[in-house]
């Protein structure tokens, strides 16, 4: 009886030792399949492992896009439209400026340019200056006395414009409204006083502006060159400067249209569609007005 309750007493032993090293064994071999597996996908931090991981522009291009070339950065940061500007970060990557007047233009073979409004040296039919890069071409003579002060060109059509003279004028009527410019015309109806022609005058360029500065008559004529747009301006130096300049515009391929409210717009002779306007000029005083902190201004042209 002793001997089979020790033989039981055996069996239950060998029985507990065996479920305590089961686990173990398995474990074992669980561990060593994962240490394996780790192995198996540790990444090689070799130079050459490095170069292989990096994707290229080009390979970029081949996965996402297939069959298409990859875009080189120069090709991203060239002109491509009127409005947007792109450039290249240092990180690589790129960012797109978007204007709200144009920046580029389109030649004649469809390329893309960046707008240049500064004057250069140019000397093309008697004139001087020119815009450096433009749809259009705009010039202006070295002194204001050959006869072509500026010239806007498109193409084959052309606009020039001459300071032809200018004079003093005083304008009196019974009171300052009475003194006020209407449509070109004072209200005393007196007609605009004979000019005499002005003096040669050099042309002084900086950037994008250029100025005719006569010291005799203190009156300056400026011009400032935009990316569409060219603004020309008249300042008197005191009362006693000159207040009435006459200029001459002749055209070439191109007529003239005027609207009630004085602007000159200019279309093609061959299709009809407008090149550009010229707007009705403004006066403006130096002073400023005490309720709106603005200039007073009036209309300041009559065309003939």
């Amino acid at each position: 009886m002793k001997n089979r309750g020790f033989a039981r007493s055996s069996i239950v032993i060998a029985v507990i030792l065996l479920l305590l090293l089961s686990p173990l064994s398995l474990f074992s071999g669980a561990a060593a399949r994962a240490q394996e597996l780790a192995q198996e996908v540790q990444p090689d931090t070799s130079a050459d492992a490095q170069a292989t991981e990096i994707i290229d522009s080009t390979t970029m291009g081949e996965d996402i896009f297939p069959g298409t070339d990859a875009i080189s950065a120069e090709e991203m940061t060239a002109p491509s439209d009127p409005y947007t500007k792109t450039r290249q970060n240092p990180d690589g990557t790129f960012t797109r400026e978007i204007f709200t007047a144009p920046i580029n233009w389109q030649d004649g073979d469809g390329s893309w340019r960046e707008i240049n409004s500064n004057l250069v040296p140019d000397e093309v039919d008697g004139y001087a200056l020119a815009n450096a890069s433009n749809f259009f071409s705009f010039r202006l003579a070295q002194t204001s006395d050959s006869g072509k002060t500026c010239s806007l060109e498109i193409g084959d059509k052309k606009a020039k414009l001459h300071l032809a003279g200018h004079a003093k004028k005083d304008y009196k009527g019974d009171n300052e409204e009475d003194q006020k410019v209407k449509d070109g015309v004072p209200e005393t109806g007196e007609e605009t006083p004979a000019t005499e022609a002005p003096p040669a005058l050099d042309c002084v360029a900086e950037g994008n502006q250029a100025y005719y500065y006569d010291s005799k008559k203190g009156y300056s004529l400026e011009f400032i060159h935009f990316s569409s747009t060219i603004e020309q301006l008249i300042k008197l130096q005191s009362p006693a400067s000159p207040n009435a300049f006459d200029f001459k515009l002749d055209t070439e391929g191109m007529d003239a249209e005027w609207d009630e409210l004085g602007n000159i717009h200019f279309l093609s002779q061959e299709d009809g569609s407008k090149l550009f306007t010229i707007y009705a000029p403004l006066m403006c005083d130096s002073s400023r007005d005490k309720e709106t902190g603005e200039p007073p201004g009036a209309p300041a042209w009559r065309w003939t």
